[in-house]
């Protein structure tokens, strides 16, 4: 079965463009849900999802998100200490 998804109409965009096109979806999803919680998985993508969002939200002085990991001790040790930096430094992600 394949699963097909219409593709959204920033997909065509130059880099710069999408950007600016998510940023302002983030931006609107936060102000429509301003008690969101973002799962954080300590990989890449998440990183950059906190960072998209962090820097959304200062830019249109939204109200904090708070960011949760869920341990279910099968991840590697490595990724738990990335997600404590990561903690420390964003000082905003909550650890279940």
């Amino acid at each position: 079965m394949t699963v097909r998804t219409p593709k959204p109409a920033y997909a065509d965009f130059d880099a710069p463009a999408k950007f600016l096109a998510i940023e302002s979806i983030v931006a609107r999803r936060l102000k429509e849900h301003p008690k969101a919680i973002c799962s954080y998985s300590g990989g890449s993508d998440s990183d950059i999802l906190i960072d998209l969002i962090e820097r959304t939200r200062a830019m249109f002085g939204l109200p904090p998100v708070d960011y949760v990991f869920f341990n279910t001790g099968l991840e590697m040790q490595a990724t738990k200490d990335h997600v404590k930096a990561t903690a420390e430094k964003q000082k905003c992600l909550k650890k279940y």
